[in-house]
C-alpha cells in the first residue's frame, strides 16, 4: 500500500483515573515488544509506511506529513491485532466513493480495528473530526465476541505471553487467532494467567457432585480478553447451581494469579476517594449491629486497600477491628493511625483460637476453590468467639441486572466460584457451624455507570445489547430514574454483590 501512511499513536502507558501513578508500556514489560509487534504485523500485510506519533492525530499533522499519500490510516497502539481485511475494505471504499472523505467501523473485535481512514486530500484546514465519514460494518465481534485491546494491564500480561511465545502470531488473520486462542494449549495457558498453573476440568459439581452445564456470556468479555465465546470456561451445577471455574486452579496457586498486571495501576488514594464500597459497608453494619458488642474486637481479611479499616475508623470508632493481608500488600499500604495490622495468609495459616466477635471478608470467597472455600470456613469457625459474626460480600450470580451483562463472567480466572442467594439459604440450613442472620445487596457498579455502559455500548456481541446499554447510560444520567432504579434493585435484592452475614453456633 504506497500510497498509505499509517499513524501510530504512542500513549506510552496508562494514566490512572487517580492521575496519581502513570504506568509506562516500559514498566509493564511491552515498551518495544507493542510497536515492534504492530510494526511487523502491518508490514506483513503490505503496509510499509508507518509513523508513530505522541498525540492525538489532527489535520495539520496530516497536511505537514501525508503530502505523498492519498489515504492516511489512524491507529492506537494499545490496538495491535489491527484486522488487515478490515482495513483493505475501509481504504477500498474510500477509493471507490466521492462522497465521504473518512471511514470507521462498527462491530470489529476491539482491538483490531483502525481508528479510521482519511483522505489526505480533503483535510484541508478541517480538523480529522469536521470530514464526512461513514461508518461500515464488521461482524467478527459478532461471530467471536473476544477482547484483543491493551486498555487492562491484564491483556497487556496476556498479550506479553502470546507475543513472546508464539512464532509468527503477528502474521495470522483475526480468524486463525481466534482458532489458536481456542485451541487447548493457548486457552488453557491464558485462563492460567499465562503462570504455571496446575488446572484441573471439572467433571462435576464439587460441591453436591450433580451434573454441570456449560455458561456462555452473549455481551461482555472477561477482563483477561482473548478467549472467543466458543470456549466454555465456567459452569453451573444442574441441582444446586453454584458456578464454578472449569478448568479450575488449586489453592496453592492462586496467589500466582495476583501481580502488577491486577493492580491496574490504582493506588490507595483511588479506592479511598471513591468510597465506591461504603454503600456496601453501610449495608452490612446495620445488619449485624444488634449482634455484635458495642465495643467488639474483630480482624478484617485480606484488608487490601483499606476502605472497610478507613469506614469504621469514621463510623465506628468503637469498633477495634485488626487490617490483615499478605505480607507484600501490608507494606504497600497505610492504614489510620492505631490501627494494628497482622500480616496474613489465610489460605496456608490459622485465623485465630476463639479471638473474635466479627471476622469481615470483601469480595474474597469466589477467589479460592471449593475445597479451599470449606477449609476457609473451618477456620473462621475456630477464630470466632460463641455467637460471633462472619460477615462477606460475594458477586449475585442470581441478579437478573448482573445476568443482563454478563457480569458473572468478567473475572476469569480470578473468580473460581460465583454463588447465589439460594445455595447460600441451602448451605447455610444444613451447616453445623454457622446460621444465616442476614441478606442484603448492591450494586458497586452503579458508582461508576458511565464507563461501564459506555464499554457495553461499544463491544457488546449484538445490536440489541449496545441499544440496551445506549438507553441504560441515558437513564442512569438521570437523577430520578437513576435512584428509583437503584431503589427498585435494593427492594427487589437484586444487586449485583451479596452482602451475607452468619452467626457461630455456640
Amino acid at each position: 500500500m504506497q500510497n498509505v501512511v499509517v499513524y501510530i499513536v504512542n500513549e506510552k502507558g496508562f494514566a490512572p483515573i487517580n492521575k496519581d501513578n502513570f504506568v509506562s508500556f516500559e514498566k509493564l514489560g511491552v515498551g518495544t515488544l507493542l510497536p515492534d509487534f504492530i510494526t511487523k504485523r502491518l508490514n506483513f500485510f503490505g503496509y510499509k509506511n508507518i509513523k508513530f506519533i505522541e498525540e492525538s492525530i489532527n489535520s495539520q499533522i496530516i497536511n505537514a506529513e501525508t503530502t505523498n499519500y492519498e489515504f492516511a490510516v489512524i491507529i492506537n497502539l494499545k490496538n495491535p491485532f489491527i484486522d488487515a481485511k478490515l482495513l483493505d475494505k475501509m481504504i477500498l471504499l474510500l477509493q471507490k466513493s466521492t462522497d465521504y472523505d473518512m471511514c470507521t467501523s462498527e462491530g470489529a473485535i476491539p482491538g483490531t480495528e483502525p481508528d479510521s481512514v482519511v483522505r489526505v486530500a480533503a483535510c484541508g484546514d478541517k480538523q480529522v473530526s469536521e470530514l464526512n465519514k461513514l461508518t461500515i460494518m464488521h461482524d467478527t465481534q459478532s461471530r467471536y465476541n473476544s477482547q484483543l485491546n491493551l486498555r487492562k494491564f491484564k491483556r497487556i500480561k496476556i498479550f506479553k505471553y502470546l507475543a513472546e511465545s508464539i512464532k509468527n502470531i503477528e502474521q495470522l488473520e483475526i480468524d486463525e487467532l481466534m482458532t489458536l486462542f481456542a485451541s487447548k494449549e493457548v486457552f488453557e495457558k491464558i485462563i492460567s494467567y499465562c503462570e504455571d498453573i496446575s488446572l484441573t476440568y471439572l467433571s462435576e459439581c464439587p460441591y453436591c457432585n450433580s451434573a454441570i452445564e456449560p455458561l456462555r456470556a452473549t455481551v461482555s468479555q472477561p477482563m483477561i480478553g482473548f478467549i472467543p465465546d466458543s470456549k466454555a470456561y465456567y459452569y453451573q451445577c444442574s441441582n444446586c447451581k453454584l458456578v464454578v471455574l472449569s478448568p479450575t486452579i488449586a489453592s496453592e496457586d492462586t496467589a500466582k494469579l495476583y501481580d502488577i498486571y491486577t493492580q491496574e495501576g490504582q493506588e490507595q488514594s483511588y479506592y479511598l476517594q471513591q468510597k465506591r464500597r461504603y454503600r456496601c459497608y453501610e449495608l452490612a453494619t446495620k445488619m449485624i449491629s444488634d449482634l455484635v458488642p458495642k465495643e467488639l474486637s474483630g480482624i478484617d481479611l485480606a484488608s487490601g486497600s483499606g476502605t472497610f479499616i478507613y469506614y469504621l475508623k469514621e463510623y465506628y470508632p468503637l469498633w477495634n477491628v485488626m487490617a490483615s493481608d499478605l505480607p507484600q500488600t501490608l507494606q504497600h499500604f497505610k492504614y489510620p493511625e492505631g490501627i494494628k495490622t497482622k500480616a496474613l495468609n489465610f489460605s496456608k495459616e490459622n485465623i485465630g483460637d476463639n479471638e473474635y466477635d466479627l471476622i469481615s471478608s470483601w469480595e474474597a470467597i469466589e477467589h479460592m476453590p471449593f475445597s479451599a472455600f470449606e477449609e476457609y470456613l473451618n477456620k473462621i469457625y475456630a477464630a470466632l468467639k460463641p455467637n460471633g459474626v462472619f460477615v462477606f460480600s460475594t458477586p449475585n450470580f442470581e441478579s437478573p441486572f448482573g445476568q443482563a451483562w454478563d457480569l458473572w463472567n468478567v473475572c476469569a480466572p480470578h473468580h473460581l466460584l460465583v454463588f447465589t442467594k439460594s445455595w447460600f439459604d441451602n448451605f447455610f440450613a444444613k451447616d453445623s457451624r454457622f446460621e444465616l442472620v442476614g441478606f442484603e445487596t448492591e450494586s458497586e457498579m452503579l458508582t461508576e455507570y458511565e464507563s461501564w455502559f459506555k464499554y457495553f455500548a461499544q463491544t457488546s456481541k449484538n445490536f440489541e445489547s449496545k441499544a440496551q446499554a445506549t438507553i441504560f447510560l441515558e437513564m442512569l444520567r438521570d437523577e430520578t430514574m437513576s435512584n428509583n432504579f437503584k431503589e427498585l434493585l435494593s427492594k427487589k435484592k437484586w444487586g449485583m454483590e451479596m452482602i451475607v452475614a452468619v452467626r457461630k453456633k455456640s
